[in-house]
């Protein structure tokens, strides 16, 4: 590999990207997308979680634990397990959540036994999404009293008349920290692609594999400059959203297997595309195609709409499972297996992907070495 070809092709790349305006704006879209939402956020301020616990010796470290994942929590103690299911049911009162610990818990775990922790839920608390972190504060709340020891979860969930008009948004961010990575494949898909197309147009790529270049170079440079602006962005998007809070290394996983899945279908425009409008289109449709079924798979799979025929169309489309696997990987929850279900169905259309791109830039180098 030529190393200093490499950087003067990727060089021009990223100065061509910059100069045109149409690209520049495309270029910083993800940083507008998550400045927009940090600053909503901010100027309306983080939900306040009220809890009614009900547990015979109070001990602290449950407020604790649910102050680290909702800021602002308000955890008050009942006289009763039923006047817990009662209060929380009960849309006068302003709790939204329910716990019910068993009297004998310390006994429980002291002989090896499951414990047995009612969980209730009313109006926004019960989203899915919410509903799983909620459990996971029981849990770890378990572990620090005995590790690794198992817990049972009775869940009890009633909806809200008020449900939709309370959206919070620290569930919005993390959604649309999703839709920054997400539209972040634009340089890869659209932009890198159209550089490409217009050389071949221009002959400025016959050029290029005059000059000191071979057709692999200029891919390499291609696939550098796409590749390292798709992953900053990326990663700035997860930093101002998410405070990179959650399973971090999954979360890694997970944009760099899109980097490289954005990264091939932009090489397969670039082989099938020969003139710059067809690439427009085809871009545009392979963009929307990845772009909302993986947005509204999001929004089906935190309960705020029905599930259904929908949903399992969405799973036909690969990026369902980046935006579910990611958004998982966000909520630091005991959903390890899932997460890797999805990592592995995703990781699949990756690989097979690149195993396309690669067929067809390999036909697309033994044409330009006829030049």
């Amino acid at each position: 590999m030529n190393i200093r070809a490499v950087l003067a092709i990727a060089r021009k790349d990223l100065l061509d990207s910059v100069v045109n305006k149409s690209s520049a704006l495309t270029l910083v879209l993800p940083l507008v997308i998550a400045a927009f939402f940090v600053l909503a956020a901010n100027l309306i301020g983080t939900r306040n979680v009220a809890v009614l616990l009900y547990q015979k010796h109070s001990d602290a470290r449950i407020e604790q634990l649910f102050g680290e994942i909702f800021p602002g929590v308000k955890v008050t103690q009942a006289l009763s397990a039923t006047e817990v299911s009662q209060r929380v049911e009960d849309e006068s009162e302003p709790y939204t959540v329910g716990i019910v610990i068993p009297d004998d818990l310390e006994q429980q775990l002291q002989k090896g036994k499951e414990p047995h922790v009612q969980l209730y839920l009313r109006g926004i608390e019960s989203e899915k999404s919410t509903q799983a972190e909620i459990q996971a504060v029981l849990r770890r709340y378990i572990a620090e009293l005995r590790h690794d020891q198992p817990i049972h979860i009775e869940l009890m969930v009633k909806p809200s008349s008020t449900f939709l008009s309370e959206r919070p948004w620290d569930i919005l961010k993390k959604t649309f920290a999703v839709a920054g990575c997400l539209v972040a494949n634009q340089y890869s898909l659209s932009i890198a692609a159209t550089i490409f197309v217009e050389e071949k147009e221009k002959k400025i790529l016959r050029l290029l594999l005059l000059a000191p270049s071979s057709f692999a170079t200029v891919i390499q440079a291609r696939a550098l400059v796409a590749f390292l602006y798709q992953m900053a962005a990326s990663l700035i998007v997860l930093a101002l959203l998410t405070g990179f809070s959650g399973l971090v290394p999954m979360q890694l996983l997970f944009i760099v297997l899109f980097t490289l899945f954005s990264l091939s279908l932009g090489f397969i425009c670039v082989c099938v595309c020969h003139t710059g409008s067809a690439l427009g289109g085809v871009a545009g449709i392979l963009w929307l195609l990845t772009f909302f079924p993986a947005f509204l798979g999001i929004f089906l799979g935190i309960g705020w709409f029905p599930e259904g025929f929908l949903m399992n169309l969405l799973k036909l489309f690969p990026t369902y499972y980046f935006a579910d696997g990611l958004y998982l990987a966000f909520i630091n929850v005991h959903m390890v297996s899932a997460i890797w279900a999805d990592l592995l169905v995703f990781g699949i259309w990756t690989v097979a992907s690149m195993v396309v791109a690669y067929w067809l830039l390999r036909r697309q180098e033994r044409a330009a070495m006829a030049i």
